[in-house]
């Protein structure tokens, strides 16, 4: 629970971050965010204009007061868990052609899989994309990661292990060829940046915590997850920043 003055600085400091992101100059969009401060049931609610609400499978729990601000949603891969939306935000839902996605995670279990914060990915056919990061023990441990699926698939990858047990911002953003997708964690430049390749779509539910395999959901993530945000158009370095900013000051110990 916040007090009043902690209301109130949450308030202003949102009321700021809404002005950036609403700027013509910046033009990326909000479409859909799941701020995970439930505190019981198996839906977590879509507060942005999109309203994919999921549906929470397996081990998957709300945990009130552990998230970045409130609360957060704890997942276990071993128990299956993940929190489908079904088959929405494909690329054809963002009018821009371009799209960005952003979490905050905690992490710290080693392990030889991928984690998967979120995914509309169909591995069978080649389409869509997966965004998390590397297992331990398979090069670039704990790497954060953006990978567009295809037939000659593109991954970006952070410098920033993000699987160290703390709280971090992890943000990816796709612009369509001749555009980059890149991966930013917590604030600061563009950690890794590839040449983008033609996003093809697909009929997989969009997850978070989870990957489509053999069209069934798969669970791919141990750990912590909170305020996740799916954008129409590519986030600025400065949209990030402004991210960080307003959500990361209460993990670097305000109060």
């Amino acid at each position: 629970m916040f007090n009043s003055d902690r209301s109130a600085v949450v308030l202003s400091i949102a009321l700021v971050f809404g002005t950036i992101l609403a700027s013509p100059v910046q033009g990326a969009q909000l479409v859909s965010h799941w701020n995970l401060d439930e505190t019981s049931g198996t839906q977590a609610v879509d507060s942005g204009p999109g309203g994919h609400n999921g549906t929470l499978a397996g081990g998957a729990s709300f945990v009130p007061g552990q998230g970045i601000l409130g609360g957060a949603l704890s997942m276990v891969s071993d128990t299956g868990s993940l929190v489908n939306m079904g088959n929405v935000l494909g690329i054809a839902q963002f009018p821009s052609g371009a799209f960005s996605i952003a979490a905050w995670v905690r992490s710290s279990t080693p392990g030889d899989q991928n984690q998967a914060i979120a995914s509309k990915a169909n591995l069978t056919s080649e389409s869509g994309f997966l965004f998390g990061f590397n297992p331990v023990g398979g090069g670039s441990e704990g790497s954060a990661l953006f990978f567009i699926v295809d037939a000659t698939p593109e991954a970006t990858l952070s410098t920033t292990p993000v699987n160290d047990g703390q709280w971090h911002l992890v943000v990816g953003t796709y612009a369509p060829p001749p555009g980059i997708s890149s991966i930013f964690v917590d604030s600061g430049p563009a950690e890794g940046t590839v040449a983008s390749p033609v996003f093809t779509d697909n009929s997989s539910s969009f997850l978070l915590g989870g990957v489509t395999v053999s069209s069934q959901p798969v669970a791919y993530l141990t750990g912590l997850l909170d305020e996740v945000y799916v954008f129409d158009g590519v986030l600025s370095q400065a949209e990030v920043d402004a991210l960080y900013s307003v959500e990361g000051i209460f993990y670097n110990g305000f109060d």
